[in-house]
């Protein structure tokens, strides 16, 4: 698929409308009628809606893209482009409300503390270092198991560890540690 430039088949008329060269349209009695001129010039400047529209490569399936309240990039095919200018204003202000997404996009909310379960499973199977894996696992697990783990953002990680770090005076190595079991936790996870 390739972003589609609704403006390059329109011609000269829209490129010079775009560039703000556009004659005022006039009545059959030769006066401008700004009422009549926005109606017509409306969705011809190129806005958020047309830049987060995908044509499909073929059937003229359109597609819209835009982020959810967390910043997560979602994409979801609509149909004709009409549709997709819809959906894709429905979609922002559902965004801008803070309603959840559509059954269809939901997952069930993983805690923190399954991934951390998993992990610790996994570094149990595949690990040396499963022993001091476990202390530190209960430390993250105590830290962000109640968290929703796709809401954490790595400046809440980062933060949260870099106040353990002070409080508990650790070596650069040991901050290492912790952070590499965090990215396992959310590989092996997702």
């Amino acid at each position: 698929m390739k972003y589609v430039n609704s403006f390059a088949r329109l011609g000269a008329k829209v490129e010079r409308h775009a560039r703000g060269n556009t004659t005022q349209r006039r009545s059959a009695s030769g006066r401008r009628n700004p009422e009549r001129d926005a109606l017509r010039n409306l969705g011809r400047r190129p806005n958020e809606a047309t830049r987060s529209l995908r044509k499909g490569t073929w059937l003229g399936i359109w597609w819209i893209r835009y982020f959810d309240q967390f910043g997560k990039k979602r994409r979801e095919k609509a149909g004709s482009k009409s549709v997709a200018i819809k959906l894709y204003g429905k979609r922002k202000q559902q965004v801008l409300e803070g309603k959840k997404l559509p059954e269809i996009f939901r997952k069930p909310c993983i805690n923190f503390s399954q991934l951390v379960d998993d992990a610790l499973a996994y570094s149990k199977r595949n690990k040396r270092s499963y022993k001091t894996d476990v202390p530190r696992f209960a430390c993250l697990k105590e830290w962000f198991g109640t968290h929703p783990a796709e809401e954490l953002t790595p400046r809440e990680i980062e933060n949260v560890l870099a106040r353990a770090a002070e409080k508990g005076k650790w070596a650069p190595s040991t901050f290492n540690h912790y952070r590499s079991l965090m990215s396992l936790s959310y590989r092996l996870g997702f």
